[in-house]
């Protein structure tokens, strides 16, 4: 059995001719890895994503980079009454999403009628989102604010994975 090695110093994911840097395949107790994403324009990927459910509930929210494309939404469900919402947005070259090298930062989209923000705090992630959720053209449109902080509590663990395909492509988790 092959057992990869832990990781416990941040690391960059790739070296600067965007090769993949074989010191970061291995696995973290916390995101590590600095996603440094060099070369392979159309095939790289970014994007952070939460999901807040309760028994009740269901509140989702995404931004994401695919450098060819940007593609942000948010679902907000009610299981007692079947109620759900969801505005996508899809746009061209990524343009206003905003992600970073690390997992333990800001991500923001603003503009055409959504706004989503995953804020870094010393309490946790805060997520605030405002939103036109558009209905049938006769009926208008809503807005649909959120605000949740999603706490961090001493228990709370993360992980990072960097995986070495092999094609030689890279893979990167955080979690």
């Amino acid at each position: 059995m092959h057992k990869e090695h832990e990781l416990t110093i941040p690391i960059d994911l790739c070296l600067p001719n965007g090769r993949l840097n074989p010191t970061a395949v291995g696995w973290s107790r916390h995101p590590l890895h600095r996603c440094n994403l060099n070369g392979r324009w159309p095939r790289k990927k970014r994007w952070n994503y939460w999901a807040v459910t309760t028994e009740s509930h269901l509140f989702s929210a995404t931004i994401s980079h695919l450098y060819y494309a940007g593609l942000v939404f948010v679902y907000y469900a009610d299981f007692a009454t079947g109620q759900f919402n969801e505005v996508t947005r899809l746009l061209p070259l990524g343009l206003g999403c905003q992600l970073t090298d690390v997992v333990a930062a800001d991500a923001n989209y603003g503009g055409r009628g959504l706004c989503v923000a995953m804020r870094q705090t010393k309490g946790g992630v805060d997520l605030a989102v405002e939103s036109e959720i558009s209905r049938l053209f006769f009926l208008g449109s809503r807005v649909l604010p959120a605000s949740i902080l999603v706490g961090a509590s001493g228990r709370a663990t993360a992980a990072g994975i960097g995986v070495a395909l092999q094609d030689g492509k890279t893979a990167v988790s955080s979690a």
